[in-house]
């Protein structure tokens, strides 16, 4: 019973990781900030991590991302992205809404007191995760070889 209760504590903690960010662009000069973008764009809300080369102590630097579809069927969506601690330069976190599974436009600025800078690139959204529903659906084949084995070890033993 024990091991049961400690699977199940083992699935609800797996069902909140979506999968690692990826790079969308890195050590791209953004007038004089180096820049490194990642990102996790889901339908939904689609997460993006700027990392900034630069002193922590570095005050008034702002990053700005804006999206759409890269068929234009929506205008320009902006958000300001959250400043969060960094052990090394800076890093900037901004959460933006995707609505379909398509090709979208992503432009990113960044102002500071050293100057400013700007670029535009593509991001692929990816339909969001099943949640704990999908690591039921995609454990399914394991409980079954699981069984399968169970009642081999039982046949055996009789």
């Amino acid at each position: 019973m024990n091991a049961w209760a400690f699977m199940v504590f083992l699935a609800a903690s797996a069902a909140a990781h979506d999968g690692p960010p990826y790079p969308i662009f890195t050590d791209r000069a953004l007038g004089p900030y180096t820049v490194d973008l990642w990102g996790d764009p889901d339908v939904g809300t689609g997460t993006f991590y700027m990392l900034v080369d630069g002193s922590p102590q570095d005050e008034g630097v702002f990053v700005r991302l804006e999206v759409r579809p890269a068929t234009g069927r929506l205008p320009w969506a902006a958000t300001d992205a959250r400043r969060e601690p960094a052990r090394k330069g800076l890093r900037f976190v901004g959460e933006t809404r995707f609505d379909a599974e398509e090709r979208w436009l992503v432009k990113v600025f960044i102002a500071g007191p050293q100057g400013a800078g700007g670029t535009e690139g593509t991001v692929d959204v990816t339909p969001p995760d099943l949640g704990r529903s999908g690591l039921w659906f995609f454990a399914l084949p394991f409980l079954g070889v699981g069984a399968l084995w169970a009642k081999a070890l039982l046949t055996r033993r009789r």
